[in-house]
């Protein structure tokens, strides 16, 4: 309770200088949206695959974090519909994952024989630890949800493997991790495994090992179900695979790494809009230099006890120094919340389990110099931080000899030093580690990530589209202006209409390409002009803008837009093209819809000179049409489709690149004439997926049924003292 109010408190204070401090960047253009979406879909009992209305930003799968797998997602994209309040119910959900991590992480440290107290101080600091506070929490909350699922999913592994209890609590934890389609966080679980097994084979558990190998293989199977149709989507989309590359933007260095002591100022770094994020997202505890109070000879004893912990925390430092790109995988900096969890979790080991006894002024010394020397690294990349580093160090090397007199003073615990001053001072670490989020926070406010500023109140996103037929196309980039006639990203979902601008993290090349559409769904001001051309090179002469079916276009004007190249000129806009009509026009925005509207995404948008096909039916998942003329050599049809890999063809066969390189194309014969033909979409590689949930399923059934033979080694093993329970200091 203590470490769960703790980081309610530690979280909340932000909130005082900030109230949209959890609402900012992908969590209100990305998530909010996204969640909303998720719960319309079960309310609706809709769970295709596919949302085809969104063209590029609709291969859930393929974008990973849309809960197709994930029961927490499903929970939290109900709990939208709930609130009329975006921030608010933003800023509830991300305190829930602060805390679910902080119980994770005090149940993981006593698995590593970490005393009550000192395992709730670093429950308490490693969700304040500046990766989690200021990009995680504010604004990548996919990256929180997971993370806050792994100390669950280290703690139960550990009891399995380590001491022989029920693997279910691990297959939870690890399912639930793994469903928020986190890649970094899923491959930092397979690392999890492999630490853990090899601690067992160290200390020669060996029924542990194949308790271990067993929980691995839960975890792979649902890994395979989760990831394998974005893995086999990649090479597609945006996310194709541009070997090991390295620009510096979001990676870190050692010396990013040594300055984990300052809690303000921030590293030298390539990140949005600069060298420097002037925030400390490479923040680990404050304590840290607390390390010269320890005896290293005991502390080595004592981490060689714990192998898993070296290993975890050796691939985490090395994870967070990767290179910028691998294969499809980038930015590296997204490990820092394990490193900072497992870096205090070793220092606080030490702290508990290998102080030395008698601390002199020397160990005061050391610790004080350890402290500016992280600040002098600071100031190195930075000196423009000065002012921040000396704010810093004032209560860092304050904290500290409060920590020194607590450790040293017998005065103050009677009862007993070595326990008492142990729970006194892992409560200075948890009253520093809320104290500095004070400075911390007055100074660098709100995350380097940025703002949208759209709108938190839901009845915002009513208006937008009253106008409007289905489907929408959004030309230019607004701004918060024009937000009464455009809002960015997934708020286009809030609206409940068919908009293609939606957010997406994979994208498709072949559509983002020719409409210019960044990941935010923006695009740029001249697109206007080619929707009513047909593509370079096009084989069909169809215009853009009939081949992806739009049937309302909303102009972003200079008043509304970023800039002069994210706006629709008005010389552009003016006279109205050919079959259409303005319906709206106001100083930031014009909406002009077609006088005949044209069937939407999943219908035909072309065929080749003699074929005649008439649609029949189209759902996301699947689209059907009679071919009512084909001529001898057979014909083409271009459905209002991305050729995502998955699609099947009845009746026909599909093109292997898409028509204009845009659109999903089938090619009929002679034969097909009066015949139907259906276009379906199968998850790519469904079939590993499903022989992957039948074994998971047949894996789980075995070992509960083995949990309950009555065999004598297994009650043994049950009666025996827990591998890694935890002992008092």
């Amino acid at each position: 309770m203590i470490a769960v109010g703790g980081v309610v408190v530690g979280g909340s204070l932000p909130l005082l200088l900030n109230p949209r401090y959890y609402f900012i960047n992908d969590t209100e253009a990305g998530a909010l949206g996204q969640w909303w979406k998720i719960g319309d879909r079960l309310l609706s009992g809709d769970w295709s695959l596919l949302n085809t209305d969104v063209w590029q930003s609709g291969n859930y799968q393929a974008e990973g974090a849309w809960g197709i797998f994930s029961p927490f997602l499903w929970l939290v994209g109900l709990g939208s519909h709930l609130f009329s309040d975006g921030a608010v119910y933003a800023t509830i959900v991300k305190l829930l994952c602060l805390t679910i991590a902080a119980g994770g992480l005090y149940v993981a440290a006593r698995t590593f024989n970490i005393p009550p107290p000192w395992a709730a101080a670093i429950a308490v600091s490693a969700p304040l630890a500046g990766f989690t506070f200021y990009f995680d929490a504010p604004s990548w909350v996919n990256g929180l949800m997971a993370w806050s699922f792994w100390p669950w999913m280290l703690a139960f592994t550990r009891r399995t493997v380590l001491d022989g209890r029920s693997p279910f609590p691990s297959a939870a934890a690890s399912l639930l991790l793994i469903g928020i389609g986190y890649p970094s966080a899923t491959l930092f679980t397979a690392f999890t495994f492999v630490a853990v097994l090899v601690e067992a084979i160290v200390r020669r558990i060996h029924g542990g090992v194949w308790r271990g190998l067993g929980a691995a293989s839960v975890a792979g199977l649902f890994t395979l179900i989760v990831h394998v149709p974005g893995l086999l989507t990649s090479p597609v989309s945006g996310r194709q695979s541009r070997g090991i590359t390295n620009d510096g933007f979001l990676t870190a260095d050692l010396n990013d790494l040594l300055i984990g002591v300052v809690p303000t100022g921030g590293p030298f770094m390539n990140t949005y809009g600069g060298d420097f994020p002037n925030a400390p997202i490479t923040y680990f505890a404050w304590f840290l230099p607390a390390i010269a109070f320890l005896d290293l000879r005991r502390f080595g004893r004592v981490l060689r006890s714990n192998p898993s912990l070296v290993i975890l925390l050796t691939g985490a430092v090395l994870g967070a120094l990767a290179p910028a790109q691998v294969g499809p995988l980038r930015f590296p900096i997204r490990v820092l919340p394990f490193v900072a969890a497992l870096v205090i979790m070793v220092v606080v080991l030490g702290l508990a389990r290998a102080r030395v006894q008698r601390l002199s002024r020397r160990h005061l010394v050391r610790a004080v110099l350890l402290a500016v020397a992280s600040a002098v690294l600071m100031l190195l990349g930075n000196p423009a931080a000065v002012r921040r580093v000396t704010v810093a160090m004032v209560f860092i090397v304050a904290l500290i000899a409060l920590l020194w007199y607590v450790f040293r003073s017998r005065r103050l615990v009677p009862s007993g030093l070595a326990r008492g001053s142990g729970a006194l001072a892992s409560g200075v670490v948890i009253l520093g580690c809320l104290l500095v989020v004070v400075p911390q926070h007055m100074l660098t406010p709100s995350s380097p990530l940025g703002s949208w500023r759209l709108p938190s109140d839901l009845s915002a996103y009513d208006s937008q589209l009253e106008e409007a037929e289905d489907d929408v196309l959004v030309v230019g980039d607004p701004t918060a202006r024009a937000y009464d006639d455009v809002i960015l990203g997934n708020g286009w979902y809030i609206t409940g209409r068919a908009v293609q601008n939606a957010y997406s993290s994979v994208y498709y090349p072949g559509y983002s390409s020719p409409l210019c559409m960044n990941y935010i769904g923006a695009t740029c001001g001249d697109l206007y002009e080619r929707l009513f051309e047909p593509l370079s090179g096009s084989s069909t002469g169809e215009r853009l803008v009939d081949l992806i079916s739009v049937n309302t276009i909303v102009a972003v004007k200079r008043a509304g837009a970023r800039d002069a190249a994210s706006a629709v000129p008005r010389s552009a806009i003016d006279p109205v093209p050919e079959g259409w009509r303005v319906v709206r026009d106001t100083a930031f925005t014009r909406m002009m819809v077609r006088d005949n509207a044209v069937h939407g995404a999943g219908g035909v948008v072309w065929s080749s000179d003699g074929t005649v096909v008439e649609l029949m039916s189209e759902d996301p998942m699947a689209t059907s049409f009679r071919v009512d003329a084909v001529p001898n050599e057979g014909g083409t049809v271009a459905l209002a489709l991305i050729a995502w890999p998955g699609y099947e063809v009845e009746g026909g066969e599909l093109l292997d690149t898409p028509v204009d390189g845009l659109n999903l194309g089938v090619r009929v014969d002679a034969s097909a004439e009066g015949s139907i033909v259906t276009v379906r979409y199968w998850s790519p590689g469904w079939q590993v997926q499903v022989v992957a949930g039948v074994l998971l399923v047949l894996i789980l059934a075995v070992w509960s049924v083995l949990r309950w033979r009555p065999m004598k080694r297994y009650g043994a093993a049950a009666s025996a003292a827990p591998a890694s329970a935890a002992a008092d200091e």
